[in-house]
């Protein structure tokens, strides 16, 4: 570079970012690594500066950003990027561009962590409760969250965000399951024979969440579609028994299906490898199945049900079992000596925490006893000393539970409270609440993930705000000013959750000026969407929330159209479903049959999986007049290029009673053309 002058700047750096292209490597969401990684080259950029005009410099900065925007880059490459963007433009005196690269750079260095950062969950996991609120409302932020969810698995190390946009596709399925449908459609339609996982999450779980609510027969067709990874032996059960349970006058049985979908869902089953299944034939977890599928006329379940997958939660770091010796046995049946007022309440709180972890359980450690023995000593207080000295026992006693463990107490001590508030309201109402409050904010939520609340125990909230708003609400509000103050990460964890969510369920009426939760989401929104600059690549998957709420004909629908679109799907295996899903769906629902195989073949699939459907739809053409959307969408297809998919649409539109369109006459192709005339002159010279 040292050796280039005027244009051959730009081709030198032109080579080397070829080659720092494809030297450069990023393994398991690591920063790139190479012998010429961006940053690199751009110091050499740098260097350059003197010896080419500015014109050039600045030509192949906007070549490299350009280039840069379009790799998958962590925030802390971005930074550097921009630091040594902003080192060129001082090189070239253009002090506004390095001071914007600079500023660029500085909003890349606090944007979202990469080891294990799970704030994206505190406007994931509120979401099913804002629906309960406004649903139409909680579609919008359900919109607002996807490119989020995208950008944190894409821009970070992956490490607790690598599966945050099948996570958000979990959600839209059950939160607004016609769309999920429709974008699951759509993403496979559009790119066939690629797999999407984000589809195959939302397909699942469409199975789980419409398992009382769908058709059973649009159902049991989605259910052919997905399936080994469609697998659950109390879902498929339960679809059997509905499918059984159809009246006698519905289509299903006078087109003789029910047997067919048994045995469709439970041959999943065999789909899997023997090693993948317990070796016991006729398991016990298999019967009901076998018995449903009997009573659809099948020919029953499998002789074997899936493994149970291994329990890698945790470890056993206690080894083998050990007997508890004769004093800590002795020790667990003795209850304690506790003085009275606050100091006995106290003490039985510190008993309970000595409790060893191997301890055998017995009277000591009841958890009917402690909150006995701490409530009434609670009273205790409130009778002797006033309401004051009981709240600040109250905090005390909150001071000394372990977060971890022994939470229970405050609910015990909320709910106690709770069930004599009406003897004295005016003392015992404010000290229910703040029992409450303390009860909720302390409860480590989503399993100990979250250190503040979290959506488990809404219940404490509830019960806190009913016994006293005024003093529920001030409560809550210290303790997440408290959960700030401390400066800590990991303290301030679930909080915007934990206030979306209770206020979802029960808007704090006693609050000086309106709170609602969708104001509190939009502010946790705008902290997480600035950690999180860049644009997500959505592809064809972008959720358009609507303001009318779906129906569940329409639900079912857009459930056929998903089921369909797995014709699009690369294995054999899955056209073949589709196919068999195809054919129960025209025959038993025939109108969201068509509706949604219209879709369909509005695709460019290539001529096998479009002449497959169309053959199954001349097979089992329905009867009465074809859907009008569909008859336009066969007679586009008789003017397809592809012979086969224009010869079966017509076949179908003759064998329905309509006269199909005359092809469009095309010019013949050049190679045609060639041989046509190569082949009249060989006749004219043989004659």
């Amino acid at each position: 570079m040292a050796l280039l002058r005027d244009d051959d700047v730009a081709a030198g750096i032109t080579s080397l970012q070829a080659v720092s292209r494809g030297t450069t490597t990023s393994t398991m969401g690591m920063a790139g690594t190479g012998p010429l990684i961006i940053t690199e080259l751009l110091s050499l950029l740098a260097e350059s500066v003197g010896q080419a005009g500015s014109e050039v410099v600045h030509e192949l900065m906007r070549t490299l950003r350009a280039a840069q925007s379009e790799r998958r880059s962590q925030y802390a490459e971005d930074t550097d990027f921009e630091l040594e963007m902003a080192r060129v433009s001082l090189a070239l005196d253009d002090l506004d561009e390095a001071q914007r690269c600079w500023e660029r750079a500085a909003r890349y260095m606090g944007a979202y962590g990469g080891h294990k950062d799970i704030t994206i969950g505190e406007l994931l996991d509120p979401l099913p409760h804002l629906m309960q609120a406004d649903p139409v409302q909680a579609h919008v932020r359900m919109a607002r969250t996807q490119p989020l969810a995208y950008l944190v698995a894409d821009r970070t190390n992956g490490r607790g965000t690598a599966g945050t946009p099948q996570r958000w596709w979990r959600l839209l399925a059950c939160l607004d399951p016609q769309a999920a449908a429709q974008l699951g459609a759509q993403v496979l339609l559009a790119e066939p024979n690629l797999p999407d996982g984000r589809v195959d999450e939302a397909h699942k779980q469409l199975l789980a969440t419409q398992a009382d609510t769908a058709d059973p027969v649009i159902l049991a067709a989605l259910r052919i579609a997905a399936g080994a990874s469609g697998r659950s032996i109390n879902q498929d059960t339960a679809l059997l028994t509905r499918l059984a349970n159809l009246p006698s006058d519905d289509a299903v049985h006078a087109a003789r299906l029910l047997p067919v979908l048994a045995n469709a869902i439970t041959s999943t089953y065999d789909d899997q490898a023997l090693i993948a299944t317990s070796q016991g034939a006729g398991d016990e977890r298999t019967t009901p199945l076998s018995a449903a599928a009997q009573r659809c006329g099948g020919e029953g379940g499998p002789s074997w049900a899936p493994h149970s997958a291994p329990n890698n939660t945790s470890r056993d770091w206690s080894g083998p079992k050990k007997h508890p010796t004769t004093d800590s046995y002795l020790h667990a049946q003795q209850r304690p000596t506790l003085p009275e007022g606050a100091a006995g309440a106290l003490a039985a709180v510190r008993d309970h925490k000595s409790k060893a972890y191997d301890a055998p359980s017995g009277p000591r450690w009841s958890r009917e006893a402690l909150a006995n023995a701490v409530g009434w000593r609670l009273l205790e207080v409130l009778v002797d000393q006033g309401a004051d000295a009981a709240t600040q026992l109250l905090y005390r006693i909150a001071d000394e539970i372990d977060a971890f463990s022994r939470l229970e107490l405050l609910a015990d001590l909320a709910l106690g409270l709770h069930l004599r508030q009406d003897i004295d309201p005016d003392l015992l109402g404010p000290l229910a609440a703040t029992a409450g409050t303390l009860a909720y904010a302390k409860m480590r939520g989503s399993g100990g993930w979250l250190s503040f609340a979290g959506a488990d125990r809404l219940d404490l909230w509830q019960q806190a705000d009913s016994a006293d708003p005024a003093t529920a609400a001030r409560n809550l509000a210290e303790q997440v000013a408290h959960a700030v103050a401390e400066a800590s990460y990991s303290s301030t964890i679930g909080v915007s959750q934990a206030l979306v969510s209770a206020f979802a369920i029960r808007p704090p009426h006693a609050s000086p000026s309106p709170i609602c939760a969708f104001s509190c989401w939009d502010a946790a929104y705008g902290v997480i969407a600035h950690r999180l600059p860049g644009d997500a690549r959505l592809g064809y998957g972008v959720y358009h929330p609507v303001a009318e709420l779906a129906t569940q004909h329409d639900i079912d629908t857009a459930l056929c159209r998903l089921a369909l679109a797995t014709i699009a799907l690369p294995e054999r295996g899955d056209k073949r479903r589709a196919l068999i899903a195809m054919t129960v769906l025209l025959a038993g629902r025939p109108s969201q049959a068509q509706a949604a195989l219209t879709h369909v073949l509005s695709f460019n699939l290539g001529s096998g999986p479009l002449t497959w459907l169309l053959t199954v739809l001349r097979t089992h053409l329905p009867d009465g007049p074809l859907d009008v959307v569909l008859l336009e969408q066969l007679r586009a297809l008789c003017s397809s290029d592809m012979l086969s998919v224009r010869a079966e649409a017509a076949a179908i539109l003759a064998a329905a009673g309509y006269q199909p369109p005359s092809p469009v006459a095309t010019a013949a192709h050049p190679t045609l053309i060639r041989a046509i005339a190569t082949a009249a002159l060989q006749a004219e010279d043989s004659a």
